[in-house]
């Protein structure tokens, strides 16, 4: 026979289990630490509540020019412990919802995936470890190969899964742009020079993560390949006591004998499924492993030709030459 935890904690503090919900209760705290914090919180809410209204009994046998103040004194208390008990409540529903089923972590992915197909969105990209590649591994690099712009306090902007525009800084004007527009590739080197190339993401290469089929420039590609090469699971992160603010971190990790990042970690609105941040932990770059955050900043509506290299040309700047193959 199944049950609800939930219920089981709500209708503890009501008094009415029975003894043999309250065996499963018992044994549901025993299995979980993150209902034993919340039950531990709801206890203490459920005492001051209990301290704070225990004077209102005696309300009828108070003088009359006090009764006033104790109903104040009653609906304000019971307006916060609602609130908090709701709160409180709302993080073990998010625990138990997303977590009753091993079907549930896929499901959610599914709705991130469609949150990325509307609307476009600005991440800010903080790099913030760089592990060193060991002498072997730079044996195995090709030294032809020029350097990578710095990926640290680089601007990816994102349209539907297959358009984007990644500006990389170097100083305090130099700028490195590349893009697509889901079907030129482009890219604008610091110098002003233009190139462009019938393969969309001919210049999402150099991106960390492209060679493994998570790259930044396509999170809905990412997507799909976390659930092929990773372990999934889903926990609660904060609760403000408004169900749409609710939010969820959904911790990726890899699968023995896959490639790609060793950890990922996505923040994300439970109600909306709304990105708003992502960590890539050890996120191969090169010879180096990277451990990289994209935070979301915005998500207004871009000019309809934002993403074509036309955009960002200007009159000073060579004429677009084709990719060389």
């Amino acid at each position: 026979m199944s049950f609800d935890p939930l219920l089981l904690v709500s209708r503890y503090f009501d008094g009415d289990l029975s003894e043999e919900e309250l065996q499963r209760l018992e044994t549901a705290l025993n299995s979980s630490d993150q209902l034993r914090k919340a039950f531990v919180q709801v206890a203490l809410i459920h005492e001051k509540l209990s301290q704070e209204l225990t004077p209102l009994g005696f309300e009828s046998s108070a003088p009359e020019s006090q009764r006033p103040h104790y109903a104040e004194r009653y609906t304000r208390w019971r307006s916060t412990i609602v609130f908090l008990a709701t709160s409180v409540l709302l993080m073990i529903g998010v625990f138990l919802v997303l977590n009753r089923n091993p079907l549930i972590a896929s499901q959610e992915i599914t709705r991130l995936i469609q949150s990325l197909s509307i609307g476009d969105r600005l991440y800010r990209i903080d790099v913030e470890q760089i592990a060193l590649p060991s002498q072997k591994q730079l044996e195995r690099y090709d030294r032809s190969r020029p350097p990578k712009p710095s990926l640290d306090g680089a601007e990816l902007y994102l349209r539907r899964a297959d358009q984007f525009v990644l500006k990389r800084y170097s100083g305090s004007k130099s700028v490195f742009i590349t893009g697509s527009d889901g079907q030129i590739g482009w890219a604008i080197a610091s110098d002003g020079s233009i190139r462009i190339s019938n393969e969309a993401y001919e210049f999402s290469r150099d991106l960390p993560g492209h060679e493994h089929s998570i790259p930044l420039a396509n999170l809905t590609q990412g997507l799909t390949q976390i659930q092929k090469a990773y372990a999934i699971q889903i926990v609660p992160v904060s609760s403000n006591g408004v169900q749409e603010d609710q939010e969820a971190m959904l911790i990726a990790t890899k699968k023995r004998g896959q490639r790609g990042p060793k950890r990922i970690e996505m923040q994300y609105q439970v109600q909306t499924g709304r990105i708003v941040q992502i960590r890539f932990i050890e996120m191969p770059y090169g010879p180096e492993r990277l451990t990289v955050r994209l935070t979301l900043i915005d998500e207004d509506n871009l000019p309809m030709d934002f993403f074509r290299y036309s955009y960002h040309q200007t009159a000073d700047r060579p004429k677009a030459l084709p990719q060389q193959e």
